[in-house]
Order: structure tokens, then sequence, then C-alpha cells
């Protein structure tokens, strides 16, 4: 653990004291008003920002603490007012003047810290939350919230909903950049007059962008599966949806469920339309081959495929840059063009719009940056 995650520990812990019930008692009534409106914008901090310890919110409470005399002394009703005011304006709270309401933060607020401690639990359910904060003005409308969906509450960066699909795609597009730099470094070398001189650089190059082509694989494959189990998540807790009786058969089939049959007996029975899509129907048979090269690559096998009587180690080494390319943009094109295909109320991509779209095909580098936030 380095220092700065030292610190934060220690100012973790500092939080776990000051949210604490017996601190709260040492207060007076018109000062535990202001203690506890202060506790509200210490948990509105770590929702817009993480990072509560640099906050006048958290600085005042320490402070109030460790002079509670003499805060019971001076509180006036002005002060708890300005204060109020404030912590409206700052965050998005719904009504900081209603004592039970600050009560159920102030108590998240305990659990959160408990949690974060104890387990380092970070993931919180929207129907958890969703009383305690206005996260669909937080986020002005930007993510459709529902009930299952997970929220990342934590100390180092502001509160995000979790996609998983989202996480996945993004590790794709981080390790293909890696690709493209490393191949550009490979061919400026090996096309340079200092080759002969560079033979090693030349060679670990190789091993590593071969490496790096094999993981492109896996996550291209993963983020397919990811936005399938997530799709399947998300049926599963849509009451009207999940009482189908065509589908009833995979939303309550015990043990697991995998990434075809999803596809076959869950968005082809819901979609009829999805399921005559000749480019799906095309893209989902690439995929399958490609799921299984992948399955070669995480379970890697000196075994013959008695298939065709070749060893199962062969896919490993006839991984070229154009299979690479083609696996990526099939993978992710499966993925579009379901989810285009989607009722408004099932998609899952959003987010799509707001980046770059992949063109894996040009070997070039791809942003994972929002243009909406340039």
């Amino acid at each position: 653990m380095n220092t700065q995650e030292r610190l934060k520990q220690g100012y973790i812990l500092i939080l776990k004291d000051l949210a604490s019930r017996s601190i709260i008692k040492k207060f007076n009534r018109e000062t535990r008003k202001v203690y506890k409106l202060l506790l509200c914008g210490i948990f509105g901090e770590i929702i817009h920002n993480g990072a509560f310890y640099n906050t006048d919110c958290f600085k005042l409470a320490y402070n109030m603490n460790e002079k509670y005399k003499e805060y019971n002394r001076v509180i006036t009703i002005e002060m708890y007012e300005e204060l109020c005011e404030k912590i409206e304006n700052d965050f998005c709270f719904f009504n900081l003047r209603d004592s039970n309401y600050v009560n159920e933060v102030t108590a998240f607020l305990r659990k959160f810290v408990k949690d974060f401690i104890d387990k380092e639990k970070r993931l919180y359910l929207y129907s958890e939350v969703k009383n305690l904060y206005d996260f669909k003005h937080f986020y002005s409308g930007q993510y459709k919230l529902k009930s299952h969906h997970w929220i990342d509450i934590n100390i180092y960066h502001f509160a995000t909903p979790t996609f998983p699909e989202y996480y996945n795609y993004i590790d794709l597009i981080n390790s293909w950049n890696d690709f493209v730099n490393k191949s550009s470094n490979y061919k400026g070398i090996y096309f340079s007059r200092e080759k002969d001189e560079k033979y090693r650089e030349i060679k670990e190059l190789e091993y590593s962008i071969n490496s790096n082509a094999r993981f492109l694989i896996v996550l291209a494959i993963t983020f397919v599966e990811s936005y399938l189990y997530y799709y399947f998540y998300n049926i599963k807790a849509h009451e009207p949806k999940n009482k189908n009786e065509e589908v009833a058969g995979i939303l309550n089939k015990k043990g697991l469920v995998n990434d075809t049959d999803i596809i076959k007996n869950l968005i082809f029975k819901l979609h009829n339309e999805i399921a005559e899509d000749v480019e799906i129907n095309i893209l989902f048979d690439s995929y399958k081959k490609y799921n299984d090269m992948r399955n070669r690559y995480v379970h890697a096998s000196a075994f013959i495929d008695e298939s065709n009587q070749m060893s199962q180690l062969q896919p490993l080494l006839n991984l070229t840059q154009d299979k690479v390319c083609n696996v990526c943009q099939d993978c992710v094109d499966f993925v579009v063009a379901i989810d285009k295909k989607l009722p408004e109320d099932e998609r899952l991509l959003f987010w799509w719009d707001q980046y770059e779209t992949p063109d894996f095909k040009k070997i070039q580098h791809i942003s994972t940056l929002n243009k909406n936030k340039l």
C-alpha cells in the first residue's frame, strides 16, 4: 500500500468515527442538526467526487467533534439555515429539512463506511439508494437507471452506474490501442537500417504482439458475453417480460446459462425479427467459430482435435493481424446489430454514440474518451 492509499484508509477510519451514533449524541439538539447536515454534505462529496477529505464539510465536522462543547454553545438557527441552503445548492438531495430523511442519509453513510472498511464493498443496487439521493438529476438523465442496476460508490472518484459490457468494451479498446502501438513500433524497427542491431528488441516485440493478439480474441468474445449476460440479467429483473412462457425455460433454468442459450432461447424467442435477420445470423455463426478459437487460448491443450485431426495448439500459431481485426470487428458489430433491433426499453448500449465508432480494419488508435465531455 503506497502513502496515498494509507492516507485514504486513515481518512475513512476518521469518517467512521465522525458518523458514529456516539459522536452525534455529544451534540445538543440544534448543534446535532448542523452536524448531521455536514454528514450529508460529506456523503454528497463522496457521490460527486469520491474524495471527501479535503472538503469544507469534512473539515468542519472534524473540528466540531474536537470542540463539541464550544459548538454546543455557539450554533444558531441562522447557521443551520445558511448551511442547509449551501448543501442543497451544491448537491442533489431530496429534502434536507426533513429530519427523517436526514437520518436515513446519515444511517446509509455509516453503513457505506463500515462496508467499505470491512468488505471493500463499493457496489449498491439503485433500489438501495434511489430514495437517498437524486441520481437521475445528478446524471442529468444520461442513464436510464432501473432498480436492479448497480452504482459504484467509492472514495476514489464520483459515483458511477456500472454496466459490465461497457467496462469490457473499454478493456477491448485499450488492448487494441496497445496492439496498434506495438505493431507500429515493430514495423518502424523492422524496416529500419538498425534492424540487425535490434534483433532482441524485434523478438520481444513479436512475442508481445502475439500475446496481445490472443488477448484481443479473448476480450472480443468477453465483450459479447458480458452484453448477453447483462441482457439476461435485465430481462430476469423485468417482471412483465420474465413471465413470458416462451422464455420461462431459460429464465428459470438452474445452473449455468451459456451465451448461445441466451441468443437462441431468449433473444431470438422474444424477438422474431432478430432471429430472422440475415446479418445477425451470419455474425452469430462467426461468433460461434471465434468462441471456439477463444477456448483454445483460454484452455491451451496439446490434444488432437478430432474434427480435423490437427493439434489443438494450432490456433495459437495461426493468428494473423487480419484475423484479429475481423474477430474484433465482427464481435462488436454483432452486439451493435442486436442492440439496434431491440425495443427501446431493452437496449443496453445507451452509451454507444458517446464514443468513437470503432473500425478495427484501419489498424488505428481508437479513442476511449467521451465525445460529449471534451
